[in-house]
């Protein structure tokens, strides 16, 4: 979903103390930053994953101009370039917004802002090059179009927009069919009011959109659905309370109930809330999503699996504006770790999407003055007694946000194993090895069936060091090794470690203290 503009504050330059491994998951960061050009800023990042591969688009500038781009992470575990340029040479685009078809056919729609106009354009990717659908989606060219989102329907793109049309912002939907855009919708309640930010989600073929409207005294969040008809209202206003203004909506549906994020004004500062459509009213999902119920909570992004609602947002802390995702299990919002890769740098414009059991998250953050493009994914490790993993929820808690660099020493590691007798079919032996002589620690699982094995070591402050195994595994008797060293060829410190493995069965942790 698009956000809105955001101003971001002054940094100050402080550390964050890392905080401690989860005892059910982490996020892990896919590659490095996204951005073409590394000296260049980008920004407005959209995300959408088709079977379990993430895609990104955004904005970023070449020289005295803007382009669009699409990546996706690879098999090989890097981010290439999907298409290349998306937009018009003669393009100044803006705000754009990502979605893909059931058949992996991936569709970017933006905003051009060329020679101070704001016109609406989608393109898709014939498997070749980047082929426009129809013209501009504007009603009237003459006038300033901007904000636009996408959702795809059975290969059928639907785009939702703010358009001004000489009296006020209207919100409008169109679908591309017979190679046109068709109908010209208003959604706005009062027609007479000024209507933006709009979002769209399509469940089982109906769209759903929520935007931002006044209602002749401040910012009112709506929601319609087409019932195959008509455009029809879902419930009233859903602002928490009807004097503040509420902003920024974004949507999701799970088997036809539509949940909405947004941020509203408690008096003093905006706060995330989060309510759901139950056929009758809209019923609120706890209280304020906000890590810091006095602070700054902005730009909301939502998606839904299983019937649970995943919410990242952007909030600041003493330092910058972080990235915080929440879900909402037993009556409350759990999780609440920063994502940001420095905490001390100022992150902005979270996106969300879930695939299967897997969260992914991308967003923008300053980095060498200049905005970049991050994403990371949420790996769960919470054992289940049940084969469907599905089934469950992951308890998402605070991650560490800041990697510290081991440092480099030619002395070979000397790793000791604390001793433990194993409640699972999981062992690492021997107790005490010296890489010096060539022995590895070995790390020796049984298993009764055939099923995937997530093996990690981390930091005691809970950063990822490096992946042994990720992947599904046959053997009934498996075993790997791990040398002291890092992801990037580094022999690790002196320092407490973690082993973590997680299989369909189980999870489970062992602690390893390296002294060099």
């Amino acid at each position: 979903m698009r956000k809105s503009i955001l101003f971001i504050p002054m940094l100050m330059c402080l550390a964050l103390i890392a905080e401690a491994v989860p005892p059910s998951g982490t996020w892990d960061q896919y590659g490095e930053a996204l951005n073409v050009n590394p000296a260049k800023k980008a920004e407005f990042p959209s995300l959408a994953v088709y079977n379990g591969t993430p895609y990104v688009c955004w904005v970023e500038e070449e020289g005295t101009t803007r382009t669009v781009h699409v990546k996706y992470y690879d098999a090989s575990n890097t981010w290439s370039s999907y298409g290349g340029s998306v937009s018009g040479e003669d393009d100044v685009p803006h705000t754009p917004d990502i979605a893909i078809s059931s058949i992996g056919t991936v569709y970017v729609c933006w905003q051009d802002i060329a020679s101070g106009s704001g016109k609406i354009y989608v393109r898709h990717y014939n498997g070749g090059s980047w082929v426009q659908d129809g013209v501009s989606l504007n009603v009237n060219l003459s006038k300033y179009a901007q904000s636009p989102t996408i959702a795809i329907s059975n290969g059928t793109p639907y785009v939702c927009w703010q358009e001004f049309d000489g009296v006020a912002e209207k919100i409008y939907v169109r679908y591309f069919k017979d190679n046109i855009w068709k109908p010209q919708v208003s959604l706005n309640i009062i027609s007479g009011e000024s209507a933006g930010s709009p979002a769209i989600a399509i469940y089982n073929g109906t769209p759903y959109v929520s935007w931002q409207e006044r209602n002749g005294t401040g910012e009112q969040i709506y929601v319609k659905h087409y019932n195959g008809a008509s455009w029809e209202q879902a419930g009233g206003s859903l602002n928490e309370d009807l004097t503040m203004n509420a902003n920024s909506p974004a949507i999701a549906v799970s088997n036809g109930t539509p949940y909405v994020s947004w941020q509203e004004s408690n008096g003093t500062v905006p706060q995330i809330y989060v309510k759901y459509y139950n056929g009758v009213h809209w019923a609120q999902e706890g209280t304020s999503l906000n890590v810091d119920l006095s602070t700054d909570a902005q730009a909301s992004a939502i998606a839904v699996y299983n019937g649970t609602p995943y919410v990242c947002w952007q909030e600041r802390n003493e330092i910058a504006e972080q990235i915080y995702v929440k879900y909402f299990k037993d009556g409350v919002w759990k999780g609440g770790g920063s994502l940001n890769i420095d905490s001390a740098k100022a992150a902005s414009l979270p996106d969300i999407a879930v695939s299967n059991d897997t969260l992914y998250v991308c967003w923008q953050e300053l980095n060498a003055l200049v905005s970049k493009i991050y994403v990371k994914h949420y790996v769960a490790y919470t054992p289940t007694a049940s084969p469907t993993p599905s089934a469950v929820t992951p308890e998402i808690t605070e991650i560490p946000t800041t990697e510290v660099t081991p440092e480099v020493t030619k002395t070979p590691a000397v790793v000791k194993l604390t001793p433990a007798i194993p409640a699972v079919p999981f062992m690492v032996h021997p107790n005490v090895l010296r890489t010096s002589t060539g022995q590895p620690v070995r790390i020796t699982l049984r298993i009764d069936r055939s099923q995937r094995v997530i093996l990690k070591i981390y930091t005691r402050g809970g950063k990822l060091v490096k992946t042994l195994v990720d992947s599904v595994i046959n053997a009934k008797t498996f075993e790997t090794v791990w040398e002291g060293i890092d992801r990037k060829g580094r022999v690790v410190p002196t320092g407490i470690y973690l082993v973590y493995i997680k299989t369909d069965d189980f999870s489970e942790k062992r602690k390893i203290v390296v002294v060099r």
